[in-house]
């Protein structure tokens, strides 16, 4: 019997479209037009089964694309704030403290001037190094610093400046070592973030739903910073943590303590 044609396409909205006006006629038989049918179905299928896996691959590259540009978005930032800081406390003028100490110290244009405060922090931190406590009590690190392959796009790498921490629902986030937070800022995909100033030394805490510090604060140890933001979406509680020297990025998994 024949079954006519069929015309399968993808309008401009990417929406399937199917065309059947030249098939099933009625001087056909039960049999044809059930095969007819059967046909139909099979075809749309496998049609949906192509565009699906179209959609996947072009949505994973836009997400990719949108998180490149707002993790370039989130270093500029990082990396503007701490060279004011760095100019600031050149002038002796630090973000949210005063200080008029004549004495001080420059040294080169990627580390804060030193004083015996910062020299002391400095010091601190770096003898501290595999042995600070880590952003939140309980966790795992999701996505490691550096150059990774993407999971599902082949040719593709993504970048982290920093770690991604999976921990549990409404988590507080803490301060690593003593220092100041230097700023408090957002980003689009990263939500809130805190700066915090350990002498040379800078961290950053992203991915917080609420912050509870403000510039100029003094932190100890463990002090609450804020809380790790949930996604609605995955259900994901998620927690951002960057280490600096200067205006250089280092590996956060060489500072905190191992698990």
């Amino acid at each position: 019997n024949n079954l006519g044609r069929v015309s399968i396409s993808l309008n401009d909205l990417g929406s399937l479209k199917i065309d059947y006006s030249q098939g099933i006629t009625e001087n056909q038989d039960d049999l044809a037009k059930q095969k007819w049918f059967l046909f139909l179905r099979e075809m749309r299928f496998f049609a949906m089964r192509r565009l699906l896996r179209f959609d996947t691959r072009d949505i994973s590259k836009t997400n990719l694309d949108k998180k490149k540009k707002e993790q370039d978005k989130l270093n500029k930032q990082i990396s503007d704030l701490i060279k004011k800081e760095i100019e600031n406390q050149k002038k002796n003028k630090p973000s949210g403290v005063n200080n008029n100490n004549s004495n001080t110290n420059k040294t080169s244009n990627n580390n804060i001037s030193t004083t015996p405060e910062v020299s002391e922090l400095s010091a601190g931190f770096a003898n501290n190094m595999g042995k600070l406590p880590w952003p939140v009590e309980k966790g795992d690190i999701i996505e490691q610093f550096g150059v990774h392959p993407h999971p599902v796009l082949k040719n593709v790498t993504t970048k982290n400046n920093g770690v991604d921490i999976k921990t549990t629902s409404a988590a507080a986030v803490r301060c690593i070592y003593k220092g100041t937070v230097v700023s408090v800022f957002s980003n689009p995909a990263y939500h809130k973030a805190v700066l915090v100033k350990h002498g040379d030394y800078f961290t950053v805490y992203a991915n917080l739903s609420d912050v509870d510090v403000k510039p100029g604060q003094e932190l100890d140890t463990k002090t609450k910073i804020g809380t790790a933001f949930t996604d609605t979406e995955t259900g994901t509680t998620m927690v951002h943590l960057e280490v600096w020297k200067g205006t250089t990025i280092l590996n956060p998994e060489s500072w905190i303590a191992q698990h």
